[in-house]
């Protein structure tokens, strides 16, 4: 079986994306849904990332670092980009979240940027 790895920014269509994929037959599992619960912290999954990463894998909270463990081209190949374009993404993200094209715009630049991401 071929895994590949979807990936975008804020507001860029990924649920989408993933929602065409499932209308196609094609199964799709959300990391992020699957990360957040193996690594809730105390869990057996923490231990073992720490265990293996060491403590400077927690933030202050003890909570893991989940950007440090980003390394998903390592397990997965290949993976897709969703990319639209930052007007795009700020309609979308405005429409979608009520927010001002200010806080949209605050919320995109907050993030690594698409054309970064697809590069």
């Amino acid at each position: 079986m071929r895994i590949v790895g979807l990936t975008g920014g804020i507001a860029s269509g990924k649920s989408t994306v993933s929602n065409l994929f499932k209308a196609s037959g094609i199964p799709v599992v959300d990391a992020d849904v699957v990360a957040r619960n193996v690594l809730k912290k105390g869990s057996g999954g923490w231990k073992r990332v720490v265990a293996a990463f060491g403590e400077e894998i927690l933030l202050p909270s003890r909570e893991v670092d989940r950007p440090k463990l980003v390394k998903m081209d390592k397990w997965t190949k290949p993976i897709v980009v969703v990319w639209v374009s930052q007007e795009t993404q700020l309609m979308r993200l405005m429409e979608r979240d009520g927010l001002s094209e200010e806080d949209a715009g605050n919320r995109v630049m907050a993030q690594m940027s698409l054309d970064l991401k697809r590069s």
